[in-house]
C-alpha cells in the first residue's frame, strides 16, 4: 500500500478551486484501498478530516506577506520521510524545508503548478532550479493549461522537461437541472484581492433585479461588505459545505470570476458552475488557462466590458435558458469523462 503525502497551503473547510480538486484526489485515492493519504497543510484556520485521511496542521504563528510560517517541521518532515509519493500544490513558500527534503531523497515528487505566485517570482526560481537540478525521471511538473506553461517558460526561459498539461478537475454530483431563470449569480471561492470581486460589485449596481451570492470567506470580506453596504441585492454565505454549494450553484444563472491576475491560472470554479448550468462572466484578457477554456463560446461573457454596457446586455439578451443548457453540456464534460482518472493515473506512476 502507497503512502502519499499532499502539501498545500489550505484545506477543509476552507474553500477554493484547488482545495476542491485536494479534497477529490484524497477521497479517490482513498476509495481505491491502496494508498495511504496524508495531507499537509499551513491553512489560517484548523482543517477537518473528509474521510479517513491524516492530517498535519502546520498552524502558522505569524505571516509575511500573506505566507503563513510555521516552525513546526518534526511531524510533516517525518511523514515525508515515511511516504512513497509526495504532491506539491504549488505556490506556497511555507514549505521550503519540506520541499528541500523532498529533493535530495529519492522519493516520486508531483508539482501541481497551480498559479503564478508573481509576488515572489524568487519562489518560483527555487522549484524550477530545484527541478533542474534533480535529474532522475521521479520528478513530474503538471501545469493546468498550455498557456500556463507557455507563460512559465517565457517569464523563466526555462526549458521544462518532464512537465504534462493536465486540468484540474473533480467530479461533481450529477443535478437534474432546471434551466428556466432564478435572476440570480453567484460566486464561489476565497475572499482575497486577486478575486477582483469589487468589479463584481460594481456590475451588481446596474442589476438591482438580480440576487447576488458571495460564497466564502478570507481576508477581503470586511472590506466587500463595507464596499457593497448600499445594496441590498448582496448576500455573504460562509462555510458552505460541498453539497450545499453545489446546490446553490444548481439554482444559480449566472457564475461571476472577476479575477484579474495571473494568480488565477485556471478558475477551476468555472467548470464546477458550467456543469451546474451557468452562463460565465469573467476576463478574457487574462492569459491564463481562465480564458482558454470554453474559448469562443456563446455563455462566457467578458467582464472587461464596461459595467453598464454588460449588465445591459444580460438584460436584453433573449435566450439566457438556451445559454445556460450549452453551459452545462460543455461543463460536465470535465467532471464525467477522464481528467480526475488521468490525475490519479500520474499519481499511481510506477517509476
Amino acid at each position: 500500500m502507497k503512502k502519499i503525502s499532499q502539501l498545500n497551503k489550505f484545506y477543509y473547510p476552507q474553500q477554493g478551486g484547488i482545495e476542491s480538486c485536494v479534497n477529490q484526489i484524497t477521497l479517490k485515492l482513498l476509495n481505491r484501498g491502496n494508498a495511504k493519504i496524508l495531507n499537509i497543510t499551513t491553512a489560517p484556520m484548523e482543517p477537518k478530516k473528509i474521510s479517513s485521511e491524516k492530517i498535519i496542521w502546520k498552524r502558522p504563528f505569524f505571516s509575511v506577506f500573506n505566507i503563513p510560517l510555521s516552525l513546526n517541521f518534526s511531524k510533516s518532515l517525518h511523514a515525508i520521510s515515511e511516504s512513497d509519493i509526495v504532491i506539491y500544490h504549488h505556490p506556497n513558500p511555507g514549505f521550503l524545508i519540506e520541499l528541500l527534503f523532498v529533493f535530495f531523497s529519492k522519493k516520486s515528487f508531483i508539482i501541481f503548478w497551480h498559479c503564478n505566485s508573481s509576488k515572489f517570482p524568487f519562489w518560483d526560481w527555487i522549484i524550477l532550479l530545484l527541478i533542474k537540478v534533480r535529474t532522475d525521471k521521479k520528478t513530474f511538473l503538471v501545469f493546468s493549461s498550455n498557456n500556463y506553461r507557455k507563460l512559465v517558460r517565457k517569464k523563466y526561459k526555462f526549458k521544462i522537461e518532464n512537465s504534462y498539461i493536465q486540468p484540474l478537475s473533480h467530479e461533481i454530483e450529477k443535478q437534474n437541472l432546471d434551466f428556466s431563470l432564478t435572476k440570480e449569480i453567484i460566486f464561489v471561492g476565497r475572499l482575497v484581492k486577486y478575486k477582483n470581486l469589487y468589479a463584481a460589485i460594481d456590475l451588481m449596481r446596474h442589476l438591482p433585479e438580480y440576487k447576488f451570492r458571495i460564497v466564502g470567506s478570507g481576508p477581503e470580506e470586511s472590506k466587500l461588505k463595507n464596499y457593497s453596504r448600499n445594496l441590498d441585492n448582496i448576500e455573504f454565505i460562509n462555510n458552505a459545505s460541498d453539497e450545499e454549494k453545489i446546490r446553490l450553484l444548481s439554482k444559480s444563472d449566472i457564475f461571476i470570476l472577476p479575477s484579474n491576475s495571473e494568480a488565477e491560472a485556471f478558475g477551476v470554479s468555472q467548470l464546477e458552475a458550467a456543469a451546474c448550468g451557468n452562463i460565465i462572466i469573467r476576463n478574457n484578457k487574462l492569459k491564463t488557462g481562465v480564458s482558454e477554456v470554453f474559448l469562443g463560446m456563446p455563455f462566457i461573457f467578458d467582464l472587461s466590458s464596461n459595467a453598464k454596457e454588460l449588465a445591459h446586455k444580460i438584460r436584453t439578451h433573449d435566450n439566457l435558458e438556451l445559454l445556460k443548457s450549452q453551459a452545462h453540456q460543455e461543463g460536465k464534460k470535465f467532471f464525467y469523462m477522464e481528467n480526475l482518472q488521468k490525475i490519479l493515473e500520474l499519481i499511481s506512476y510506477e517509476n
